[in-house]
């Protein structure tokens, strides 16, 4: 099979199963044949790949078989499932229907659902914008609820009265941020209570429509059927059946590439889809940036926003989120100084694999930028420095019960501030401000020392901890 697909803008590549291309750029061309033969020496079924500028589509190259067993090579008709990228969706969503003035993300959550869903002994308000940031204290799914896979549809209201699982805040809402699939659920809910429509009708009619995604949806149709390719386990051969997620909102997405170029040209674009705009800048940078984390509030400007985070690349920041979807792995990424965009699915449950094509593609994203701007290292007083120091213990945890013991430790050595997670080697950390700090390699301050209620909180990508007391 032999396909070669011509189009009008002058630095594409396509490339199909047997990597038959048309490139006008030898980069872009080399940057996918580094990507194909990752996927073929790690046993990878199938790839797709997107690079897009803030015009034009550089790379969209379907690569591999839909599955070992058919032997058909990937194409433009195939789809695939994004897992928790479905979450920057219910994020879109959420800011489309407060700009349409049906809901508000600083509402709390109980303002629309007078039921106890969740269980909060607190004094602070569950927001449905702390359900997106994962800062409303909810613990992971439930091993029953993990392993939902009826494949008959059912409403989240349905889901939610099955009780497979209690859910409470297991921590003051407002404070830290903690992965939870649950939350994307609990909004879902709420939005439909707000708008009296299904979370399928919302996200066709407020997302998918307005941005051109013409084949995504959250079931599986028998179109979908028809066109998605076959996911696979860790060893690239076991099949993993489709999962029904028992709450749609957090990783259910069938999608395909052209749709998922319209998505990143928005993103890319802050807003401005090719029907015009679909959201204002404002609320696409609401989305990047984390506010309901102490963090957040004490004006770190990194982490986890609504359903979209920060990563730095040898002092460049980028934007995005990743998706496990049981057999599919995938990484949308952003970057607002070169202005690149780009998603990477494969169709195993591999990790280095995608990570090997992530590296690639962000190298590239980065290449022809200006060496970034370190901030000067502030001097910190000996006495901030004592506050600082000591040992500290996770205050949050995805899965099972907070560790008993100190799993941090902040000191100094030779006059520099150092961090040591347990079991892993200290790393010094330098200060952007009195609060804020960075690691070498970072261009922007990605970790706070908190003071809060007469306690020291410490908070960035590594989790949540609070400083220990002597006595403790």
């Amino acid at each position: 099979m032999k396909n070669i697909i011509f189009i009008l803008c002058c630095c594409f590549v396509s490339i199909n199963s047997q990597a038959n291309k048309t490139s006008s750029n030898p980069q872009l061309e080399q940057l996918t044949s580094q990507i194909e033969q990752i996927r073929k020496d790690q046993g990878v079924s199938a790839t797709v790949v997107i690079l897009i500028d803030r015009q034009r589509t550089l790379i969209k190259a379907h690569l591999g078989t839909r599955s070992w067993q058919s032997n058909s090579a990937m194409n433009n008709q195939q789809m695939f499932r994004i897992g928790s990228i479905s979450k920057s969706f219910a994020a879109l969503l959420a800011l489309r229907l407060q700009q349409q003035g049906l809901i508000d993300l600083n509402q709390s959550f109980d303002h629309y659902l007078k039921s106890t869903y969740i269980e909060n002994n607190y004094a602070n308000k569950i927001t449905l914008a702390q359900l997106l940031e994962h800062t409303a204290g909810l613990a992971e799914l439930s091993k029953a609820e993990w392993d939902y896979n009826d494949p008959k549809p059912i409403t989240l209201k349905q889901a939610f009265a099955l009780k497979l699982a209690p859910h409470q805040s297991n921590w003051p809402p407002a404070m830290h941020s903690s992965y939870s699939n649950v939350g994307a659920g609990l909004l879902g809910l709420a939005l439909e209570q707000a708008t009296g429509q299904s979370y399928e009708t919302l996200m066709q009619t407020h997302v998918f429509a307005p941005l051109a995604m013409k084949s995504s949806t959250l079931l599986l149709t028998e179109k979908v059927k028809t066109r998605l390719i076959t996911g696979y386990n860790t060893d690239g051969t076991t099949v993993i059946p489709y999962w029904h997620n028992i709450y749609r909102p957090f990783a259910a997405i069938n999608t395909d590439a052209d749709d998922i170029i319209q998505f990143l040209r928005m993103l890319n674009n802050q807003g401005q889809s090719i029907n015009g705009e679909f959201l204002p800048a404002s609320a696409i940078k609401r989305m990047q940036d984390p506010q309901t984390t102490l963090a957040a509030k004490s004006g770190l400007h990194y982490g986890y926003g609504l359903a979209n985070y920060h990563w730095q690349v040898k002092g460049h920041t980028f934007h995005g989120h990743g998706g496990d979807a049981d057999g599919y792995l995938s990484r949308y990424g952003y970057n607002r100084e070169s202005g690149l965009a780009y998603f990477v699915m494969i169709n195993a449950f591999k990790h280095k694999p995608l990570k090997q094509m992530r590296n690639l593609l962000e190298a590239y994203t980065i290449k022809d930028l200006p060496k970034p701007h370190y901030p000067p290292v502030q001097t910190i007083s000996k006495q901030q420095i004592q506050q600082y120091q000591g040992n500290y213990q996770a205050v949050t945890t995805r899965f099972g019960s907070l560790p008993q013991k100190p799993t941090l430790k902040i000191f100094t050595k030779d006059q520099q501030l150092y961090i040591q997670k347990l079991n892993s080697k200290a790393q010094p950390i330098y200060a952007v401000n009195q609060q804020h700090f960075r690691y070498a390699d970072e261009a922007v301050a990605t970790m706070a020392f908190i003071p809060y209620q007469g306690t020291m909180y410490f908070q960035g990508d590594i989790g949540n901890f609070v400083k220990l007391t002597i006595q403790q």
